[in-house]
């Protein structure tokens, strides 16, 4: 998604939360995006295990082999489904992809460290 989105960066924000999330009840990972038919979900956090890390936190996912290149690009959206609430307190921050978004970001009220990671965003 946020490849889909990368011409609106300057409007986003990704939030930083704390792994203490992962052992809240019934917290679920998935492989790739949960709105996906193809998708597997195992229980947290051994769910992790599931996960193909290197895909997930690849920075290209193009592929000689077609079938692997969609698998590598599903990876890029696993998740961490929480089905009730992330309470304030686990947000630790947030990534923004320029200093403008940071300071959009501080001036409506967000208190937390905001740190400029503009490879998250596909920007170089």
């Amino acid at each position: 998604m946020m490849y889909v989105r990368s011409a609106k960066h300057v409007e986003l924000c990704v939030l930083r939360i704390d792994t203490s999330v992962l052992y809240l009840k019934d917290v679920v990972i998935a492989d790739s995006n949960a709105a996906s038919r193809y998708t597997a979900f195992w229980p947290s956090p051994s769910g992790l295990e599931k996960v193909h890390g290197p895909w997930v936190f690849a920075d290209d996912w193009t592929d000689a082999n077609q079938i692997t290149q969609w698998q590598k690009k599903a990876a890029k959206c696993a998740e961490v489904l929480v089905p009730s609430v992330v309470l304030p307190n686990k947000i630790i921050g947030a990534y923004v992809s320029c200093p403008e978004s940071g300071q959009t970001l501080a001036a409506v009220g967000f208190n937390k460290s905001i740190v400029v990671y503009s490879h998250l965003f596909f920007r170089g």
